[in-house]
């Protein structure tokens, strides 16, 4: 036993003063985030454009999407010849050429949509031809917005416009140069101005990638002699060195990409004699070395694509190989596992520049050394896309009461962001950036708005959806208090005869009855005709109050005679109108139209269609879309003579489990069986609340004839 305690003790020892204050040591080292234990998609690639496609073309550098159409910016430094594709669809022989420059370019080597229009930076090997940015409003037509290379300078041109980037306002560019690498920017896309005049080094050579994350803007330098640097801005003016002397590697002649992967910052980097490398950075102020698993970043890979992408959380990357056929990897940051074969099966595949994603399919575009061949482009099965998954029917909301609804999205990368695009929310609600509806609602109405979400894909992925949803001071008002013509006479009678009671009894002991009718004096007559003129008006009065109290009183939509008693259509409309949308209960002998899309938060809204028939509430499910259909109508106690379907509803409270009804719509008809009833409170909404399966919900108010509270009868879909 002392031995183990002894044992004991040491191990204690040992963790207390070593692999605690280890543990706790690695909690605040950088590390790169991890999606998942990596299992790559399967997924199968088509050619869309091979070797006959592009006419001899066998460089594409960048993809680019303009006005839902998908553009390829090629090129062919053999020829001296750039050009720029495009495809409405993607598909096989559907490319076409817009646009095919000067002997001057020989590369397109970004393309950026800013401000309305689109923009190509262009460039060739030879530094004593200047570079160009060309842009165009329809895709068609191209108008060089910079000339001679941005800056006049007959020695050292800029000879290449690298990196085209959005950040705060601003389109920004940068460039190659022999002096020194360049970034210029411009609001208006034709006046441009040189910024980091004097913040980049002489060796850096060229501005090779510029990224916008949060609130700054990177710049990755190619510099041979030092290593490649990282620099970053914050007002676009003033430009902070984050990482140099190749970022660790002084052989990391290149940073060619940086992007952003769940909320963390990846640069990868052109070597060509350890192979290419990739670094990370949470704050982007440091640089730290991932060390992938596979093969990814070892030799004959010398750099990443110039343009990966990012879907569904999976990050999509090829390669230029100094030997043999590119191919492409997925990685979530630490694991890197190669897809298909090298080059897709063609040897003379030697780079994969440029990925995208367009239209839910990965598109990949292969340059090609062929000489007799160019580059193609291939592209993957169709994948699942970003979407909100909220039912459009929102849940209602109740004025002053506080209201909380969170919008859930699908898919996409993380991290995401909503914004509110048309439309107005109710007044008091706001939006957030994390996709929370919240607030306490002030107005009565329905509002019908549309809300965006963007996803941190590259590239970005958005999707739109427009929502309704219903504030109110509770569900509506059905209750109608109806007149019985028997139970109104009942209550006449006896009230006059207690009146009548009442008066005699009065004058029998103040005026003495019996005597003043056996005298016969003028006195007496008087006397004895204020006992009937009592009587008489005691029953008028009876009358009166017998008529107020049992008169109908509509407790339901404002009183309005023209709206509530409107006449009844012939029995042709009706029956039209009910096969448009109507409800029929074989076991009420009921068959009513409905009016679709009624305003139930407002009197005003629903007052004609419940006169006329049922509502159907404003934005909830309609038959066939497999969600809650809400349907109220009026009840009365007794009988109502106009509105024609005023009563329809009384009925209701006869259902049972089990029973049958059917709603028609545009002559198709659905069958439910109702599977509950129950009794909720006037500002129970929940009631309006969207389903997972597709119901049915009749609702009048209850007890019939009153306010107090609401009946509920639901139907499931069978």
């Amino acid at each position: 036993m002392k031995k183990f305690a002894a044992l004991e003790n040491k191990l204690l020892f040992l963790i207390v003063f070593f692999a605690l204050p280890i543990g706790i040591l690695a909690l605040f080292l950088p590390s790169p985030t991890k999606a998942y234990i990596i299992s790559p998609p399967s997924l199968n690639f088509e050619k869309v454009v091979d070797d006959s496609g592009l006419n001899g073309r066998d460089v594409h550098l960048r993809f680019g999407i303009f006005n839902n159409t998908l553009y390829a910016g090629v090129g062919n430094p053999a020829t001296g010849s750039a050009s720029i594709y495009k495809s409405s669809t993607g598909d096989t022989g559907t490319w076409s050429e817009v646009a095919s420059f000067s002997n001057d370019d020989h590369y397109v080597l970004d393309l950026e949509e800013f401000g309305g229009y689109f923009y190509a930076a262009t460039g060739s090997d030879d530094i004593s031809k200047p570079a160009e940015v060309l842009r165009s409003s329809d895709g068609e037509t191209w108008v060089d917005v910079v000339g001679a290379g941005f800056e006049a300078d007959p020695v050292f041109y800029n000879y290449q416009t690298v990196a085209l980037e959005i950040f705060n306002g601003y389109l920004y560019a940068g460039t190659r140069k022999l002096t020194g690498g360049q970034i210029w920017r411009t609001q208006n896309g034709t006046d441009w101005e040189k910024v980091a005049v004097d913040d980049l080094s002489a060796n850096d050579t060229g501005v090779m990638t510029l990224y916008s994350f949060g609130n700054y803007l990177y710049a990755g330098t190619e510099d041979s002699t030092d290593g490649a640097s990282i620099y970053r801005t914050s007002n676009g003016t003033d430009w902070t060195q984050v990482g140099s002397g190749g970022l660790g590697n002084t052989n990391n002649d290149g940073v060619y990409v940086i992007v952003s992967y769940l909320g963390v910052l990846y640069a990868g980097t052109e070597n060509n004699t350890d192979g290419l490398e990739l670094y990370y950075s949470t704050g982007g102020e440091s640089w730290s070395k991932v060390n992938l698993t596979g093969e990814f970043d070892t030799l004959p890979n010398i750099w990443p694509s110039l343009q990966p992408t990012i879907v569904n959380s999976v990050a999509y990357s090829g390669t230029r190989v100094s030997t043999g056929s590119a191919g492409l990897w997925v990685t979530d940051g630490v694991d890197a596992t190669q897809m298909g074969e090298d080059g897709f099966g063609d040897q003379y595949n030697y780079a994969l520049y440029a990925l995208t994603f367009f239209k839910g399919r990965i598109y990949a575009g292969f340059s090609n050394s062929n000489l007799v061949g160019c580059l193609q482009i291939w592209r993957s099965e169709e994948l699942p896309t970003l979407s909100i998954t909220n039912n459009q029917t929102l849940p209602a909301a109740l004025i002053g009461r506080s209201y909380s609804v969170s919008l859930d999205e699908s898919y996409g990368t993380s991290p995401y962001t909503f914004s509110l695009v048309s439309g107005s929310l109710p007044p008091g609600l706001s939006l957030s950036s994390s996709g929370l509806i919240y607030g306490i609602p002030t107005h009565n109405s329905s509002y019908t708005f549309t809300v965006r979400v963007t996803d941190g894909g590259f590239p970005a992925q958005t999707y739109d959806k427009t929502f309704v949803m219903g504030v109110s001071t509770g569900l509506p008002e059905t209750g109608v208090r109806g007149t019985n013509q028997a139970s109104t006479n009942r209550d006449l009678i006896m009230l006059t005869i207690l009146l009548t009671c009442l008066a005699a009894f009065n004058f029998w002991k103040y005026g003495n009855l019996k005597k003043l009718t056996a005298k016969k004096s003028v006195h007496n007559i008087r006397l004895l005709g204020r006992v009937f003129l009592t009587i008489i008006i005691f029953s008028s009065l009876a009358l009166v109050l017998s008529g107020g109290i049992n008169s109908t009183a509509n407790h339901g939509p404002p009183k309005a005679a023209a709206a509530e008693s409107p006449p009844k259509p012939a029995q042709a409309v009706i029956d039209k109108n009910f096969q448009k949308f109507g409800l029929y209960i074989e076991k009420l002998g009921l068959k009513v139209p409905i009016t679709e899309n009624v305003d139930g938060a407002s009197k005003e809204g629903y007052a004609i269609p419940l006169g006329t028939g049922l509502g159907h509430y404003k934005g909830t499910a309609l038959p066939g879309q497999g969600s809650n259909i809400f349907i109220f109508g009026h009840s009365t106690d007794g009988t109502q003579a106009a509105p024609y379907y005023a009563y329809e509803f009384s009925k209701i409270s006869n259902l049972s489990p089990g029973d049958r009804l059917t709603l028609v719509k545009e002559g198709q008809k659905f069958n439910y069986s109702v599977t509950e009833r129950k009794v909720v409170g006037k500002t129970d909404v929940s009631v309006l609340d969207p389903t997972d399966n597709e119901v049915v919900t009749l609702m009048t108010c209850w007890p019939v004839g009153k306010l107090d509270s609401r009946l509920i009868v639901r139907a499931s879909l069978i």
